[in-house]
């Protein structure tokens, strides 16, 4: 005899609770969740840095914070999760760099398409940290508008999600790259520390690459982030190779979106003591 039949109210309130929750889970769900996934890379100012130490005996020991860094790179596009389908909606991958385009026009171009999706979420790696201060510093400088993601100054607003605070929790912050690797997500088709020297070297061609395999990389984990968090009942191998085939088909010449298809079906194949070995 099995412990149902011995406990028949027992399996009836047990099924009772699950029905109550896949009714609350698909009422959850019924609106689309957009989110505007962005990426952006900088340049230091130096010179005004400098400036600044000498006038103050350097009190940030070195440290070039925020103030000092000033868009030269950005890529972004929508990802619109729709109740009753396993994958994602995604928009055009739209990018900038200083090679045709100004700070202030970079800061602009993404504004405006936030505004366009003024429901939707900002989602990025940091964007507390860097991105939004600094988005908000060349709104002021140059006099136009924040879109309304950006007015709210609660770092825990739920019109933006920074990836890097909202896995972490408590724990220490990673690096994009740290955390992609150790949960099989391709990243950065060259080093992090690259990146200064191709903007030192006026190379917008390899800061445009990195900003959008950034992007994607980004994309990856907010989509399994709105999976995991609830915020969408979308299917996580799907969502996963909408994306990666979106970017691929965007930028077919690219080594780095062509394999990524691949090594994401591969991370997924294999344990994860295979991932770390």
């Amino acid at each position: 005899m099995t412990n149902d039949e011995q406990n028949p109210s027992l399996a009836e309130a047990l099924d009772a609770e699950v029905s109550r929750f896949h009714r609350r889970t698909k009422m959850q769900f019924m609106r689309p969740l957009t989110l505007l996934i962005s990426d952006f890379e900088f340049e230091y100012d130096m010179a005004s840095f400098r400036r600044y130490q000498q006038a103050e005996n350097d009190p940030t020991e070195g440290w070039v914070r925020w103030p000092f860094h000033h868009l030269v790179a950005g890529s972004w596009m929508t990802m619109t999760f729709i109740p009753g389908l396993s994958a994602p909606k995604l928009g055009p991958i739209h990018r900038l760099t200083a090679k045709d385009s100004s700070e202030s026009e970079i800061a602009k171009a993404y504004c405006a398409n936030a505004e366009i999706v003024a429901g939707g979420v900002l989602a990025s790696w940091g964007g507390e940290q860097k991105d939004w201060p600094v988005m908000r510093r060349v709104a002021s400088e140059f006099g136009f508008a924040l879109p309304p993601q950006l007015l709210d100054l609660n770092v825990h607003s739920k019109l933006r999600l920074d990836l890097c605070n909202a896995t972490s929790g408590q724990a220490r912050c990673p690096h994009l790259p740290e955390h992609a690797m150790a949960t099989g997500v391709p990243c950065k088709p060259m080093p992090s520390y690259a990146v200064g020297d191709a903007v030192l070297q006026r190379r917008w061609d390899l800061v445009e690459q990195q900003a959008i395999a950034d992007l994607f990389t980004i994309a990856i984990l907010t989509a399994r982030h709105s999976i995991a968090h609830r915020m969408t009942n979308a299917a996580l191998e799907p969502t996963e190779e909408a994306i990666a085939g979106h970017f691929a088909e965007a930028y077919p010449e690219s080594d780095f979106h062509r394999a990524s298809v691949h090594r994401l079906r591969a991370a997924r194949a294999k344990p994860w003591v295979s991932l770390v070995a």
